[in-house]
């Protein structure tokens, strides 16, 4: 390849002295300013080089990188990531990881920019087979799983780093429609996005829940165009942020619960008031229907519904003895207990 015939598809801002000096080494350049038209005009073109920023309008440069990687055309192309300064380890690495061959950090010196160019173009040339082998290691290195369809929804071919992520075998799934394999609000779901992605709508987006191995997995899935007449989908699993941010809901509804019982401490002298106000924000944060407060009377002996918070409420006063239904098995073995159905329950109290 000669340097002077090399072109340069930069994703985002450049600065104006970084493409001027590439501009006077010989290389022509060509600039989209968000992602979606990046990776159009990538499809379209085929340059060289791509160079993109970490932090785009419409989505961040390392998922562009990703959805380069996953094109066969594109696979072998140079991708140059540059981001602010200093990036963090994590930023790093997941550039990198998804696909890019240098991670460069702002700002730039023009010298080491251009000998960077220099020597990826030289570097990344070589006959078919060399690109084919580096294609399928960089498509091997990716941890998601990538599917390929045609615009009537047909399977035609499928990624799986980990053969156990599907819901289906390959042989199970592949030359047949959703509608064929999977449940019919997800199939139904996948033909529209099919059907916006071949409109011209751009990338197509959406999370769902599926049963894989017997647990209940959260995922992401980003439809584009591939070629003229398919759809390449990249799934990624996201099951692990959706229990964090489920796991930080939990925390601040606690915190907000606690914060609430603390103003009703300050606001209420009389013991039951209090007592009634922390069983109905106990209510509320288990999203139960009904709670109470059992306290024990040592001189009978019993146990005595004090406090209550809905349906609990007409039954203020029952005495429960140690041992007896829930509350009396609880105060008996100073352990927690959970009943999936109380209703049903054999050791429920009269």
């Amino acid at each position: 390849m000669e340097r002077e015939q090399a072109s340069i598809l930069v994703i985002g801002e450049v600065a104006t002295p970084t493409a001027d000096l590439l501009r006077q080494a010989g290389y022509r350049l060509r600039r989209a300013e968000r992602g979606s038209e990046g990776l159009r005009l990538a499809r379209e073109e085929h340059p060289d080089l791509v160079w993109v920023q970490a932090a785009l309008p419409d989505m961040e440069g390392a998922e562009v990188c990703r959805y380069i990687r996953a094109e066969p055309a594109l696979a072998d192309c140079p991708v140059i990531l540059v981001g602010q300064s200093p990036p963090s380890p994590e930023e790093r690495a997941e550039g990198l990881e998804a696909g890019a061959n240098v991670y460069l950090t702002l700002p730039l010196s023009e010298r080491e920019t251009a000998a960077q160019v220099q020597a990826l173009l030289r570097c990344w040339t070589g006959g078919p087979e060399k690109n084919h082998s580096r294609s399928r290691a960089i498509l091997n290195a990716l941890p998601d799983l990538m599917f390929v369809q045609s615009l009537d929804g047909t399977y035609l071919d499928c990624h799986a780093p980990e053969p156990l992520e599907l819901y289906l075998p390959p042989e199970q799934f592949l030359g047949r429609k959703p509608q064929d394999v999977f449940p019919p609000e997800f199939a139904e779901t996948v033909m529209d996005l099919i059907e916006r992605v071949s409109a011209g709508g751009g990338i197509q987006v959406f999370e769902y829940q599926m049963s894989i191995a017997g647990q209940q997995r959260h995922y992401e899935a980003r439809l584009v165009p591939y070629d003229q007449d398919k759809v390449l989908t990249i799934v990624r699993d996201i099951t692990d942020r959706i229990q964090a941010e489920e796991a930080l809901r939990q925390r601040n509804a606690q915190l907000e619960t606690l914060h609430d019982i603390f103003l009703d401490i300050s606001a209420h002298l009389n013991m039951p008031t209090l007592l009634r106000s922390i069983v109905q924000h106990a209510v509320k944060l288990l999203d139960a229907e009904t709670g109470a407060i059992y306290l024990y009377d040592e001189e009978k002996g019993k146990l005595i519904r004090s406090v209550a918070w809905g349906a609990s409420e007409k039954f203020l006063g029952v005495e429960l003895a140690p041992g007896e239904g829930l509350a009396g098995k609880v105060f008996q073995s100073e352990q927690p207990m959970i009943v999936d159905d109380y209703r049903t329950w054999e050791g429920r109290s009269p």
